[in-house]
């Protein structure tokens, strides 16, 4: 075996022609140490004053799924462990996520290196280190961040196996086998990983065939690959395996509970007689006539229907119809109804069986043809292969769009910062918050004679606990000027209220007004400068209101120097030039590339063109995954392709050097 693996070391240096320098390293001079040393220090200098914001709905579920021990269900297991993890070894989180970090970009390039060379890997490892990616990201107990850590490393990992560096040799196929199976409980993106997979063995059956391997070696090559997919596998099932030994029911995630997905599916299949809607799988309409075919469903129509349903809300301010609820949310509504309605104890298990029971009379309504049944590719896939086909041109630009929107810098909101400073060990001196002043004039106008508006007050946003709201009463005063006008241009007299804030203190721009009457108590959350709007309620009767100045003199942006290197690199008016050039750069070299390893007369083999080949393959895969989830499931967040970004720069660094290989020859096939 030694000898197998000296021999695939010797050629793979055999076949790199990059100044004869396959094997040098970042310490093979001074210089290069120096070099390396500094580029740490400068980047740890740099974010040293950032740390992980306290903020609510994921990074919070995060936290509390992490102090509840991540024995129950919830989100996917793996960050959270990551969290528990640097918290027993004592290390704040923001510190240990930038040196794991920085760590798999070492890692990446110092394989790169093999064929970019010493001075140029430095040059990557720069621009990977200084990333608007590793700044903001990383300050939000995120899965986010720990996942671009994960890609990068398993990126270097496949280009010594793709360079033949391990191809031979078992421990490289065994630690890419654990970092993938850990991506796997990290995200829900089994796809994605497995599709990395097809995509590396597609490169090494090509290396196999290129050397021309012996049948054994070729076979322990196999033997090792089929190992790393099996510890994909069997680390991707280990959630679920543990649930099914201590819950009874195989599943990785709740969202993800077996029943409930076919439930989606169920409902998603209900034609309803008219086109899908992009990113509604499971219609009012289809709704509507799932309760009338499950009685056991009907009970929750009163959870899922209410109008102050979160989650329609949200639907409806993300700008989905009224009444509908979009495919990120319906993941969640119907669970949330459920657990609302069973009885006690309410377990996995007997939700489990209930909604299998639903599923049962879903499946009888369609056998009894009292539901039409349509095809149904996926729950979250509002459509058919053929909608997805239609799809992919605007989503592949949507989603690489999205790769270069960075995750701006933001203030602590402190939720729940008592468990945040407990998980993440937070520095909490960095993280206090600036509370400005907000200061405001309006007035009030009751259209009623029997209402009469008594007094008004702002709410503003907590300093210690942002989802609490702090009620300020404002000064009122005479408004002559808006009563003689109002007056002569309804014909009638009318009730007037000015009110004043000179000095409410708050963390954020955002406020509330109370309108207190006779009658009852009006809420509103408009608050647009100039814009006389018209409030109704039953209780508090008709009313004209109206903001004539606002000013907030609070400061949303952390000063320093530091503070200011981020927030320039984030806005650099270059990221067009790169996003567009470099496009160019990577497709026409690609291109080229194609064309040099099959149709060229020589038939010229250039190890950056085989990497610049795999890397793009692997940045086309998650386009597409996400640029169709995007078009047909919900809308994605920059975050989910922040991975993509790091993997770029690498791909541009690729192509820009793999245009020598018109210059330099190297071995011919």
């Amino acid at each position: 075996m030694t000898a197998l693996i000296k021999r695939s070391i010797s050629c793979s240096r055999k076949h790199l022609w990059i100044n004869g320098s396959s094997g040098e390293g970042f310490f093979s001079s001074v210089g290069g140490r120096i070099f390396f040393w500094l580029l740490v220090l400068l980047k740890l200098t740099l974010v040293a004053q950032n740390e992980v914001l306290a903020f609510p709905n994921d990074s919070a579920v995060f936290v509390k799924f992490a102090l509840s021990g991540v024995s129950e269900l919830g989100p996917p297991v793996g960050y959270p462990l990551w969290l528990l993890v640097v918290k027993l070894v004592g290390v704040p989180q923001r510190i240990a996520i930038e040196l794991l970090y920085l760590f798999c970009c070492f890692y990446l390039c110092k394989e790169i290196g093999r064929v970019l060379g010493r001075r140029c890997s430095l040059a990557l490892m720069f621009l990977l280190f200084f990333s608007p990616v590793s700044f903001h990201l990383f300050d939000n107990a995120l899965s986010d961040a720990l996942y671009v850590c994960l890609v990068l490393l398993c990126m270097g990992l496949s280009f010594r196996l793709i360079q033949g560096v391990s191809i031979l040799g078992f421990p490289a196929y065994l630690f890419l086998g654990v970092v993938l199976g850990f991506m796997g409980v990290v995200r829900n993106e089994s796809e994605i990983i497995f599709a990395w997979l097809g995509w590396l063995a597609i490169f090494l059956v090509w290396r196999v065939r290129k050397w021309q391997l012996s049948r054994s070696q070729s076979l322990a090559v196999a033997r090792n690959f089929l190992c790393t997919v099996g510890v994909v596998a069997l680390l991707g099932a280990t959630p679920a395996a543990f649930h099914w030994a201590v819950q009874g029911v195989w599943v990785k995630t709740l969202p993800q509970l077996p029943s409930h997905m076919k439930l989606l599916s169920n409902l998603a299949a209900i034609d309803v007689g008219s086109d899908r809607t992009p990113r509604i799988s499971v219609s009012k309409e289809a709704r509507l006539k799932a309760y009338a075919a499950s009685p056991s469903l009907s009970i929750l129509k009163p959870h899922i229907e209410d109008e102050k349903n979160m989650y329609m809300a949200a639907s409806h301010a993300a700008g989905l119809p009224a009444g509908e609820i979009g495919n990120g949310w319906v993941w969640h509504v119907f669970n949330d109804a459920a657990l609302a309605v069973l009885p006690n104890p309410r377990t996995v298990e007997s939700l489990d069986a209930f909604w299998g029971k639903v599923n049962n009379e879903l499946e009888s309504a369609y056998a009894s043809d009292a539901l039409r049944r349509r095809f149904v590719l996926h729950p979250f896939i509002s459509g058919g292969p053929l909608s997805i086909i239609k799809s992919l041109p605007a989503g592949l630009l949507a989603a690489y769009e999205k790769v270069f929107v960075f995750m701006p810098n933001q203030l602590d909101r402190q939720f729940a910062s008592d468990e945040f400073d407990e998980l993440a060990l937070r520095r909490t001196t960095l993280v206090e918050r600036k509370v400005g002043n907000i200061q405001l004039r309006g007035w009030v106008a009751a259209l009623s004679a029997e209402t009469i508006p008594a007094r008004v007050q702002i709410g503003v946003p907590s300093s210690s606990d942002t989802s609490v709201t702090t009620w300020v009463d404002a000064t009122l005063h005479p408004r002559d000027d808006v009563t003689s006008s109002l007056s002569s241009r309804l014909g009638k007299a009318v009730n007037v209220l000015g009110f004043e804030v000179k000095n409410a203190e708050s963390t954020q721009r955002g406020f509330q007004l109370r309108y207190f009457t006779n009658r009852g108590v009006l809420l509103s959350a408009d608050n647009e400068v100039d814009v006389v709007r018209q409030l109704n309620s039953a209780e508090a009767g008709e009313f004209l209101a109206a903001i004539d100045r606002f000013a907030f003199s609070g400061d949303e942006s952390s000063q320093g120097l530091r503070a200011k290197i981020q927030r320039d690199i984030l806005n650099w008016v270059g990221w067009g030039v790169v996003k567009t050039v470099g496009l160019a750069l990577v497709c026409f070299a690609c291109v080229a590339a194609v064309f040099c390893l099959f149709f060229g007369q020589q038939r010229r083999s250039n190890e950056a063109v085989v990497l610049l080949i795999f890397i793009v393959g692997v940045i086309f895969q998650r386009l597409v995954f996400y640029g169709v989830l995007d078009r047909l499931a919900w809308e994605v967040e920059p975050r989910y392709v922040a991975p993509i970004f790091a993997l770029w720069i690498v791909a541009v660094v690729l192509a820009a050097r793999s245009f020598w290989v018109y210059k330099k020859p190297s071995f011919q096939s």
